[in-house]
């Protein structure tokens, strides 16, 4: 049967490695070559569909690639529950998948790309919307390179796991944690005016942390060039949607600012 769903998909072939529960929804997923053709090495920002959970075929769903892209070898995917799809494929690999499970996914895609030439980058992240900026924190960490994160959740606990990943990657790098139940929120208007020459700033999240960035970056005159958000749209497409591979919701960008890719 495994044989059939790989044939119909045309898809690698990929196997569950180990899993880590990071909170009580979110799980983090290592996969290597399920046969003898060994997983493509993958670019910061990357990231992979899946088409297939053990004999279960569905939706393709986009996931980031968190892991370090030095590392070969083996692909690291954060995975959460969602109650609002009980019968998607993340949902399927959070709750069914063990390890040895067979998986079918897409080869690395290309998803976010930091500003080439940039001296500095900041990241600006609401939720599940910082797997995205992982692998990018891997590989400037490994450089030394300078960044910063501003990091926005709604609970510690339901976060706390993926933190504690991001620890790996601190050298070099500022991260900031926002926790909104406790009253936390970034000072978009003091990080968007801090801008210099050679910086740029990406987002990644809900859409109204795209909505909240792009009305500020408005308000304080921030050069669209500088903005990027994730996989996002060119200037003065109103109304063009944000697909963000880390949950594969969509949220619109408002015309008054470009979300650059």
């Amino acid at each position: 049967m495994q044989g059939l769903i790989h044939e119909q998909i045309g898809r690698s072939q990929m196997k569950v490695a180990s899993l880590f529960r990071l909170a009580e929804n979110v799980k983090r997923i290592r996969l290597v070559a399920g046969s003898d053709v060994p997983l493509q090495p993958f670019r910061a920002g990357d990231f992979i569909e899946i088409h297939g959970v053990g004999e279960r075929l569905g939706p393709r769903t986009a996931l980031s690639l968190t892991g370090d892209p030095a590392c070969f070898g083996t692909y690291e995917v954060i995975v959460r529950r969602s109650p609002g799809h009980p019968d998607g494929l993340a949902s399927c690999l959070h709750e069914r998948a063990n390890r040895g499970t067979h998986v079918y996914a897409s080869g690395p895609q290309r998803g976010l790309s930091l500003a080439h030439g940039a001296a500095r980058h900041v990241f600006i992240a609401g939720g599940m919307g910082v797997t995205p900026f992982m692998s990018h924190l891997a590989s400037l960490a490994d450089r030394g390179e300078p960044y910063e994160l501003h990091f926005v959740f709604r609970r510690f606990a339901e976060i706390q796991g993926i933190c504690w990943l991001l620890e790996r990657y601190r050298n070099g790098g500022s991260m900031n944690f926002y926790c909104t139940v406790a009253g936390e929120r970034p000072n978009l208007s003091a990080i968007l005016s801090g801008w210099v020459p050679g910086t740029h700033f990406y987002v990644s999240g809900p859409r109204t942390l795209f909505a909240a960035a792009a009305k500020t970056a408005t308000t304080v005159g921030l050069p669209a060039a500088v903005i990027h958000g994730d996989r996002g749209v060119a200037a003065g497409q109103c109304g063009s949607e944000v697909r963000i591979p880390s949950s594969g919701e969509a949220a619109s960008a408002p015309a008054a600012v470009t979300l650059n890719t």
